[in-house]
Protein backbone atom coordinates (compact mmCIF):
# COMPACT_ATOMS: atom_id res chain seq x y z
CA UNK A 1 0.00 0.00 0.00
CA UNK A 2 1.06 3.59 -0.53
CA UNK A 3 2.47 5.46 2.42
CA UNK A 4 -0.05 7.39 4.52
CA UNK A 5 -0.46 10.96 3.35
CA UNK A 6 -2.30 14.08 4.48
CA UNK A 7 -6.04 14.42 3.99
CA UNK A 8 -7.25 15.27 0.51
CA UNK A 9 -7.01 18.83 -0.70
CA UNK A 10 -9.50 20.33 -3.15
CA UNK A 11 -8.32 19.68 -6.71
CA UNK A 12 -7.52 23.25 -7.73
CA UNK A 13 -6.81 22.52 -11.38
CA UNK A 14 -7.36 24.90 -14.26
CA UNK A 15 -9.10 22.36 -16.45
CA UNK A 16 -9.35 23.26 -20.11
CA UNK A 17 -11.69 21.58 -22.60
CA UNK A 18 -9.93 19.30 -25.06
CA UNK A 19 -10.85 21.67 -27.90
CA UNK A 20 -8.90 24.53 -26.33
CA UNK A 21 -6.28 25.97 -28.66
CA UNK A 22 -2.75 25.49 -27.44
CA UNK A 23 -0.41 28.39 -26.84
CA UNK A 24 1.91 29.05 -29.81
CA UNK A 25 4.74 29.83 -27.41
CA UNK A 26 7.14 27.17 -26.23
CA UNK A 27 7.05 26.39 -22.55
CA UNK A 28 10.13 27.37 -20.55
CA UNK A 29 12.86 24.79 -21.03
CA UNK A 30 10.99 22.78 -23.67
CA UNK A 31 11.53 22.04 -27.34
CA UNK A 32 9.19 24.01 -29.63
CA UNK A 33 5.82 23.36 -28.03
CA UNK A 34 3.73 24.35 -31.03
CA UNK A 35 5.60 21.98 -33.33
CA UNK A 36 5.37 19.14 -30.81
CA UNK A 37 1.64 19.66 -30.32
CA UNK A 38 1.00 19.85 -34.06
CA UNK A 39 2.96 16.65 -34.67
CA UNK A 40 0.83 14.72 -32.18
CA UNK A 41 -2.55 16.08 -33.28
CA UNK A 42 -2.56 13.26 -35.85
CA UNK A 43 -0.64 10.70 -33.77
CA UNK A 44 -1.18 7.55 -35.82
CA UNK A 45 2.44 7.72 -37.02
CA UNK A 46 3.66 7.58 -33.42
CA UNK A 47 1.19 5.04 -32.05
CA UNK A 48 1.84 2.57 -34.89
CA UNK A 49 5.60 3.06 -35.18
CA UNK A 50 6.24 2.75 -31.42
CA UNK A 51 3.52 0.32 -30.38
CA UNK A 52 6.05 -2.17 -28.96
CA UNK A 53 7.78 0.52 -26.93
CA UNK A 54 4.45 1.81 -25.57
CA UNK A 55 3.56 -1.74 -24.52
CA UNK A 56 6.91 -2.23 -22.74
CA UNK A 57 6.51 1.11 -20.97
CA UNK A 58 2.97 0.31 -19.81
CA UNK A 59 4.01 -3.11 -18.49
CA UNK A 60 7.01 -1.55 -16.74
CA UNK A 61 4.83 1.08 -15.05
CA UNK A 62 2.52 -1.68 -13.83
CA UNK A 63 5.47 -3.77 -12.57
CA UNK A 64 7.26 -0.91 -10.81
CA UNK A 65 4.06 -0.04 -8.92
CA UNK A 66 2.84 -3.59 -8.30
CA UNK A 67 0.84 -4.01 -5.10
CA UNK A 68 0.46 -0.26 -4.51
CA UNK A 69 -2.83 1.63 -4.59
CA UNK A 70 -2.90 5.33 -5.41
CA UNK A 71 -5.13 8.21 -4.46
CA UNK A 72 -4.18 10.70 -7.16
CA UNK A 73 -2.04 10.12 -10.24
CA UNK A 74 -0.67 12.71 -12.66
CA UNK A 75 0.28 11.43 -16.12
CA UNK A 76 2.49 14.05 -17.82
CA UNK A 77 2.50 13.79 -21.61
CA UNK A 78 -0.04 11.02 -21.29
CA UNK A 79 -0.36 10.20 -25.00
CA UNK A 80 -3.19 7.74 -25.56
CA UNK A 81 -3.33 6.90 -21.84
CA UNK A 82 -1.79 3.43 -22.13
CA UNK A 83 0.51 3.92 -19.13
CA UNK A 84 -2.14 5.09 -16.68
CA UNK A 85 -4.67 2.58 -17.90
CA UNK A 86 -2.27 -0.12 -16.74
CA UNK A 87 -2.75 1.02 -13.13
CA UNK A 88 -6.27 2.49 -13.34
CA UNK A 89 -7.90 -0.33 -11.32
CA UNK A 90 -5.58 0.62 -8.41
CA UNK A 91 -6.16 4.37 -8.67
CA UNK A 92 -8.92 6.62 -7.32
CA UNK A 93 -8.21 9.65 -9.53
CA UNK A 94 -6.10 10.31 -12.63
CA UNK A 95 -5.21 13.62 -14.25
CA UNK A 96 -4.22 13.17 -17.90
CA UNK A 97 -2.06 16.03 -19.12
CA UNK A 98 -1.02 16.45 -22.75
CA UNK A 99 -0.43 19.20 -25.29
CA UNK A 100 -2.30 17.21 -27.92
CA UNK A 101 -6.08 17.56 -27.78
CA UNK A 102 -6.39 14.57 -30.10
CA UNK A 103 -4.44 12.39 -27.68
CA UNK A 104 -6.75 13.43 -24.86
CA UNK A 105 -9.79 12.53 -26.97
CA UNK A 106 -8.31 9.09 -27.45
CA UNK A 107 -7.80 8.71 -23.71
CA UNK A 108 -11.42 9.70 -23.05
CA UNK A 109 -12.66 7.15 -25.60
CA UNK A 110 -10.58 4.35 -24.09
CA UNK A 111 -11.22 4.91 -20.40
CA UNK A 112 -14.00 2.73 -19.08
CA UNK A 113 -16.73 4.33 -16.94
CA UNK A 114 -15.75 4.47 -13.28
CA UNK A 115 -12.25 3.10 -13.86
CA UNK A 116 -10.87 5.06 -12.11
CA UNK A 117 -13.80 6.82 -10.40
CA UNK A 118 -12.48 10.34 -11.13
CA UNK A 119 -10.71 11.45 -14.34
CA UNK A 120 -9.47 14.91 -15.37
CA UNK A 121 -8.19 16.03 -18.78
CA UNK A 122 -5.78 18.94 -18.97
CA UNK A 123 -4.84 20.20 -22.44
CA UNK A 124 -1.58 21.95 -21.54
CA UNK A 125 2.14 21.67 -21.15
CA UNK A 126 3.35 20.68 -17.70
CA UNK A 127 5.27 23.87 -16.95
CA UNK A 128 2.24 26.05 -17.77
CA UNK A 129 -0.27 23.90 -15.92
CA UNK A 130 -1.78 25.24 -12.69
CA UNK A 131 -1.35 22.23 -10.41
CA UNK A 132 -1.77 22.21 -6.62
CA UNK A 133 1.24 21.59 -4.41
CA UNK A 134 1.82 18.16 -2.88
CA UNK A 135 -1.33 16.81 -4.47
CA UNK A 136 -0.27 13.56 -6.21
CA UNK A 137 1.08 10.33 -4.79
CA UNK A 138 2.28 9.16 -8.21
CA UNK A 139 3.60 11.16 -11.15
CA UNK A 140 4.30 9.47 -14.48
CA UNK A 141 6.82 11.19 -16.72
CA UNK A 142 7.50 8.74 -19.53
CA UNK A 143 8.70 9.86 -22.94
CA UNK A 144 8.79 13.52 -21.91
CA UNK A 145 12.36 14.53 -20.99
CA UNK A 146 13.49 14.37 -24.62
CA UNK A 147 11.38 17.49 -25.19
CA UNK A 148 12.77 19.36 -22.18
CA UNK A 149 15.88 21.49 -22.71
CA UNK A 150 16.72 21.99 -19.01
CA UNK A 151 15.44 19.25 -16.68
CA UNK A 152 16.23 21.17 -13.46
CA UNK A 153 13.19 23.51 -13.33
CA UNK A 154 11.01 20.74 -14.73
CA UNK A 155 12.04 18.33 -11.97
CA UNK A 156 11.65 21.04 -9.34
CA UNK A 157 8.01 21.44 -10.37
CA UNK A 158 7.53 17.66 -10.38
CA UNK A 159 8.72 17.57 -6.79
CA UNK A 160 6.38 20.41 -5.85
CA UNK A 161 3.28 18.50 -6.96
CA UNK A 162 4.35 15.22 -5.29
CA UNK A 163 3.23 14.44 -1.76
CA UNK A 164 5.90 13.39 0.75
CA UNK A 165 6.39 9.68 0.15
CA UNK A 166 4.95 10.03 -3.34
CA UNK A 167 6.51 8.23 -6.28
CA UNK A 168 7.87 9.42 -9.61
CA UNK A 169 8.36 7.12 -12.58
CA UNK A 170 10.76 8.93 -14.88
CA UNK A 171 12.05 7.82 -18.27
CA UNK A 172 15.08 9.05 -20.15
CA UNK A 173 17.23 7.98 -23.06
CA UNK A 174 20.86 7.87 -21.92
CA UNK A 175 22.73 10.22 -24.26
CA UNK A 176 26.06 8.60 -23.34
CA UNK A 177 25.06 5.13 -24.49
CA UNK A 178 26.50 3.86 -27.78
CA UNK A 179 22.99 3.19 -29.13
CA UNK A 180 22.02 6.80 -28.47
CA UNK A 181 25.13 7.99 -30.28
CA UNK A 182 24.19 5.76 -33.21
CA UNK A 183 20.64 7.15 -33.16
CA UNK A 184 21.94 10.72 -33.27
CA UNK A 185 24.28 9.92 -36.16
CA UNK A 186 21.40 8.34 -38.08
CA UNK A 187 19.17 11.31 -37.27
CA UNK A 188 21.82 13.77 -38.46
CA UNK A 189 21.95 12.01 -41.82
CA UNK A 190 18.19 11.79 -42.27
CA UNK A 191 17.63 15.38 -41.07
CA UNK A 192 20.12 16.64 -43.64
CA UNK A 193 17.93 15.03 -46.29
CA UNK A 194 14.58 15.90 -44.76
CA UNK A 195 14.36 18.26 -41.75
CA UNK A 196 12.55 16.91 -38.70
CA UNK A 197 9.29 18.27 -37.37
CA UNK A 198 10.78 19.37 -34.04
CA UNK A 199 13.97 19.16 -32.04
CA UNK A 200 14.65 16.96 -29.03
CA UNK A 201 17.22 17.30 -26.27
CA UNK A 202 19.64 14.52 -25.24
CA UNK A 203 20.30 13.95 -21.53
CA UNK A 204 22.77 11.68 -19.79
CA UNK A 205 21.16 9.24 -17.38
CA UNK A 206 23.58 10.07 -14.59
CA UNK A 207 22.77 13.78 -14.92
CA UNK A 208 19.04 13.06 -14.74
CA UNK A 209 19.49 10.93 -11.62
CA UNK A 210 21.67 13.59 -9.99
CA UNK A 211 19.19 16.38 -10.76
CA UNK A 212 16.26 14.33 -9.47
CA UNK A 213 18.03 13.37 -6.26
CA UNK A 214 18.95 17.04 -5.76
CA UNK A 215 15.20 17.68 -5.47
CA UNK A 216 14.94 15.30 -2.53
CA UNK A 217 13.83 12.16 -4.36
CA UNK A 218 15.46 8.81 -3.67
CA UNK A 219 16.19 6.39 -6.50
CA UNK A 220 14.73 2.93 -6.05
CA UNK A 221 14.31 0.40 -8.84
CA UNK A 222 14.96 0.89 -12.56
CA UNK A 223 14.42 -0.99 -15.80
CA UNK A 224 16.85 -0.56 -18.68
CA UNK A 225 16.30 -1.76 -22.23
CA UNK A 226 16.63 -0.69 -25.87
CA UNK A 227 13.81 -0.21 -28.29
CA UNK A 228 15.91 -1.14 -31.30
CA UNK A 229 18.23 0.12 -33.98
CA UNK A 230 17.16 3.25 -35.90
CA UNK A 231 15.63 1.29 -38.80
CA UNK A 232 14.17 -1.58 -36.73
CA UNK A 233 10.60 -0.26 -36.83
CA UNK A 234 10.76 -0.26 -40.64
CA UNK A 235 12.16 -3.77 -40.96
CA UNK A 236 10.38 -5.69 -38.18
CA UNK A 237 6.79 -5.89 -37.01
CA UNK A 238 5.95 -4.33 -33.66
CA UNK A 239 5.13 -7.77 -32.27
CA UNK A 240 8.58 -9.06 -33.24
CA UNK A 241 10.26 -6.00 -31.73
CA UNK A 242 8.33 -6.54 -28.49
CA UNK A 243 9.35 -10.21 -28.31
CA UNK A 244 12.97 -9.29 -29.03
CA UNK A 245 13.00 -6.72 -26.20
CA UNK A 246 11.65 -9.27 -23.74
CA UNK A 247 14.04 -11.97 -24.94
CA UNK A 248 17.08 -9.72 -24.54
CA UNK A 249 16.17 -7.61 -21.49
CA UNK A 250 13.52 -9.62 -19.67
CA UNK A 251 11.11 -7.81 -17.35
CA UNK A 252 11.33 -5.80 -14.14
CA UNK A 253 11.11 -9.05 -12.18
CA UNK A 254 13.66 -10.82 -14.41
CA UNK A 255 15.93 -8.03 -15.65
CA UNK A 256 19.04 -8.92 -17.63
CA UNK A 257 21.62 -7.34 -19.96
CA UNK A 258 20.70 -3.85 -18.79
CA UNK A 259 24.04 -2.44 -19.91
CA UNK A 260 22.98 -3.01 -23.52
CA UNK A 261 19.98 -0.71 -23.16
CA UNK A 262 19.80 3.06 -23.58
CA UNK A 263 16.18 3.49 -22.45
CA UNK A 264 15.75 3.79 -18.67
CA UNK A 265 12.62 3.95 -16.55
CA UNK A 266 13.49 5.03 -13.02
CA UNK A 267 11.38 4.73 -9.88
CA UNK A 268 11.97 7.57 -7.40
CA UNK A 269 10.27 8.35 -4.09
CA UNK A 270 10.02 11.77 -2.49
CA UNK A 271 11.59 11.86 0.97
Amino acid sequence: MARPHPAKQPLALTLKPMSTLLSPDAAPGSANARDIADSFEAPEWYLSRFAANIRVRAETVAALTAGITFDRVLDIGCGDGSLSRAIAPRTAEITFLDRSADMLRRVAQRMGPGNPPVVHYLNSGFMEAALPSENFDLVLCIGVLAYVRDPAPFLAKVRSVLRPGGRLLLECTDADHFLSRLDRAYEAITTAIRPGLFTTHPHRARDVVRATEAEGLRLGNAFRYAYGMPVASRLLSQQRIYRLIRRVYGTVADHRRGSLGNQLIFSFQRL
